[in-house]
């Protein structure tokens, strides 16, 4: 049997079909695996990023991911370690990459 001390768990917000009712599923995922037993959840702003379906995809902008972190962050306090990737430098990410599509190489 393995011991670990927490259950970690990493999940993407800002999808472009993302509802509110996703988040609300994923809180109450959350919450399910906490009492089971100790749980982080590491949540990552979604990027699209190359040789992906969904390259194609834009990202939600950092007011909407800021927003559906912080609910996460207020709906799962104390119960569930949440652990956000930051909009903001989720943006950057997809500024850099945005730049290499259009064939503005950066680094080169």
């Amino acid at each position: 049997m393995y011991k670990y001390k927490v259950l970690k768990v990493y999940m993407m917000v800002g999808l472009p079909d993302e509802r509110e009712e996703d988040l609300e599923e994923l809180g109450r995922f959350s919450l399910e695996l906490g009492v089971i037993h100790p749980t982080a959840l590491g949540i990552a702003p979604f990027v699209p990023k190359f040789n992906t379906p969904m390259i194609g995809s834009g990202f939600a902008g950092i007011k909407v991911v800021e927003k559906r972190l912080k609910y996460l962050q207020k709906d799962l306090r104390g119960r569930v370690d949440v652990r956000a990737t930051s909009a903001r430098w989720a943006y950057r990410l997809n500024r850099l990459l945005r730049s290499e599509i259009r064939g503005y190489s950066v680094g080169k």
